[in-house]
């Protein structure tokens, strides 16, 4: 199947999604080649709860008419957000849909306000999400399979545009914003293949800060290391 990451739309999910959700999940889930009778004993944690629609974060991507992935968000509670789960269809897997909705439900998170993210990793994703710039904090069990552990991961979300919006109404804040997330959401080329997310963004964000300031404030002042603040220019 052939994605352009820049034909992907992320959107608010409907209840009415709900089934096609479901089935997504299973499928995702099955990737990994967990048998019939671990299939069954998961199919109700797997399942999005009715009242999730249109009071928690549930958001899906998609191409056209068709939903490649998605994810569900928990309510932020002592500045922790909850990724309750991502899933992408196995058709799109590889494509970079699932960097592109976690980027999403990580701007989502800081809009709750939350300091960090963590997620109840299956084992096979792991890896995903270390790519991502998540670490391992610990192990839980699982709330379908009795006697088994699944991996705890956090991020911390240090990196907020929504600072940007704090600052006066300069046109230069609104490009920058826009430019930045679609770096981020769109990607360039290699962008979303499981390497190393923090470097690239922070070697774009160090290009950015050697351009010509914009309407007198520098683009950002700050790596990902995030040695220094937001920067404005006397």
């Amino acid at each position: 199947m052939t994605i352009r990451q820049n034909a992907i739309t992320i959107e608010a999910a409907a209840s009415a999604d709900q089934s096609i959700l479901h089935a997504i999940a299973m499928r995702s889930k099955a990737y990994w080649g967990y048998d019939d009778a671990f299939m069954t004993a998961c199919a109700d944690e797997l399942r999005i709860p009715d009242g999730y629609f249109g009071k928690y974060p549930v958001y899906v991507a998609r191409a056209g008419r068709k939903i490649l992935g998605y994810y569900v968000l928990a309510p932020e509670k002592n500045s922790v957000s909850e990724l309750e789960m991502l899933f992408v269809d196995p058709e799109a897997i590889g494509k970079g849909i699932g960097a592109m909705l976690l980027t999403h439900a990580k701007n989502q998170a800081r809009k709750q306000g939350a300091k960090r993210l963590k997620v109840q990793s299956d084992p096979y994703a792991a890896p995903f999400y270390a790519a991502m710039g998540f670490v391992k904090t610990g192990e839980s069990p699982s709330g379908s399979i009795p006697g088994r552990t699944l991996p705890e991961m956090e991020k911390t979300l240090a990196f907020q545009l929504q600072i940007i919006r704090r600052l006066p109404a300069i046109p230069a804040f609104d490009q920058f914003e826009r430019n930045t997330l679609s770096f981020i959401q769109a990607g360039q080329p290699r962008l979303f293949d499981g390497g190393n997310m923090d470097k690239r963004i922070r070697a774009a964000l160090i290009r950015l800060n050697k351009t010509k300031p914009l309407g007198g404030i520098e683009p950002l002042y700050c790596t990902a290391s995030h040695s220094k603040p937001l920067h404005i220019m006397p």
